[in-house]
């Protein structure tokens, strides 16, 4: 073969093999363009939710809201009626009554539509979106434990006596509608009592005040229950003759949300009334598809303690024959 037709034979391997390269390429990039493309294309058919958007941006606006208010110093003169909460005082406006706080709406104000059944969104619109509806919750909370004499007819069948007091693990929001479920009730934010001791602060605050029950999702309050119940059984015989107050728990052992909580409340109203009336069980244990009473001092070991009846030993095992 001549030198001439050696290089022209070379020069074919090479210009095909940059030939097959090339269609290489050319496929690699049809086929991430086609990925693209099917990519923006699902994009574009997924379900929008602009409104479920806008929900979470305002969530954690007000999120950030009440984060601030737990942390800032407050100016003087100003007095937070709710710990951390919007709903406060101040000695230089509106004359001492109660307003949200960086707004110039008075709680009455937005309590006065609520008694004229407008809806949350249509009361946000009437303070031209100064308040959010979080902040309608909190003036329902004011008016609940503040005011309870305004409180429509459907409110009166509750009894006169504390019924509950709410742990800070449940929601602020929740108190309008356990008044209106249970009774007159309160809240640790209300009551001065946020991150206070669990036992020496907001027990006794229970005990003192003849609070019926605290309403929480936290376990410490079922020791302090038991461990209380079984003090007043060694120094009155049974709970039936001990005159000092006996708060009872209700628990709620997966920390619900607020909708979840408030589900659960309804659902299971009977069960708590009752044990409000008569809580001599440790605690009301209450989730879905479970609302019992627990019992679990006792006078021996596996021998339940009757409350009527006097502490006594748990009985000798009957001699083996």
């Amino acid at each position: 073969m001549s030198r001439r037709h050696r290089k022209s034979g070379h020069g074919g391997k090479r210009h095909r093999g940059r030939q097959r390269r090339h269609q290489g390429n050319s496929t690699q990039a049809h086929a991430n363009a086609g990925l693209q493309t099917q990519g923006q294309k699902q994009t574009q058919d997924r379900p929008q939710n602009p409104d479920s958007r806008t929900s979470r941006k305002k969530i954690a606006k007000e999120s950030n809201h009440r984060s601030d208010n737990l942390h800032r110093p407050d100016p003087p003169g100003l007095t937070r009626l709710f710990a951390g909460c919007k709903v406060v005082t101040h000695v230089d406006r509106f004359e001492g009554r109660p307003y949200i706080d960086e707004t110039d709406v008075e709680v009455q104000d937005v309590l006065d539509l609520i008694d004229q059944d407008l809806t949350d969104e249509e009361i946000c619109k009437k303070f031209n979106k100064q308040v959010t509806q979080y902040d309608i919750d909190l003036c329902r909370a004011y008016q609940a434990r503040f005011k309870t004499e305004t409180l429509k007819e459907i409110f009166n069948r509750s009894s006169g006596h504390n019924a509950l007091m709410l742990d800070e693990n449940l929601s602020l929001r929740l108190l309008y509608d356990t008044v209106r479920l249970f009774g007159p009730s309160s809240h640790v934010y209300c009551d001065g009592l946020r991150r206070s001791d669990d036992e020496k602060d907001i027990w006794a605050h229970a005990i003192k005040n003849k609070i019926q029950a605290v309403m929480t999702a936290d376990r410490d309050f079922l020791r302090i229950s038991k461990q209380y119940r079984e003090r007043m059984i060694e120094k009155y015989g049974s709970l039936t003759d001990c005159p000092e107050h006996i708060p009872g728990v209700v628990f709620f052992p997966k920390n619900p949300d607020r909708h979840e909580a408030l589900g659960l409340m309804e659902h299971n109203k009977r069960a708590i009334r009752r044990y409000l009336q008569d809580n001599d069980a440790i605690y009301l244990n209450i989730e879905k598809g479970n609302c019992h009473r627990v019992y679990e001092y006792t006078s021996g070991k596996g021998l339940p303690f009757d409350k009527s009846a006097k502490r006594t030993a748990a009985p000798a095992p009957a001699p083996a024959t």
